[in-house]
């Protein structure tokens, strides 16, 4: 998976934009004071009409991706 991990975080990204859906946060139960800022998404996807995604995709050696979607 770690060849395909980018191609997988771009295919989310574009699916939430399409399906108007924002993918939960997995294994989240508990949530840091420090963080409880944050709009999580726990649980359930959350209905949103996602106007934008960003996918970031990290390799070996420093390699760095950043792919903006937005809905057209």
């Amino acid at each position: 998976m770690i060849g395909g991990s980018g191609a997988l975080n771009a295919a989310v990204a574009a699916l939430a934009v399409h399906h108007g859906k924002i993918p939960p946060t997995l294994n989240l139960e508990h949530v840091d004071p420090e963080c409880a800022g944050i709009d999580w998404v726990p649980g359930e996807a959350r209905d949103v009409k996602v106007q934008r995604a960003l996918a970031l995709a990290r390799g070996f050696e420093g390699q760095n991706v950043a792919v903006l979607m937005k809905a057209v």
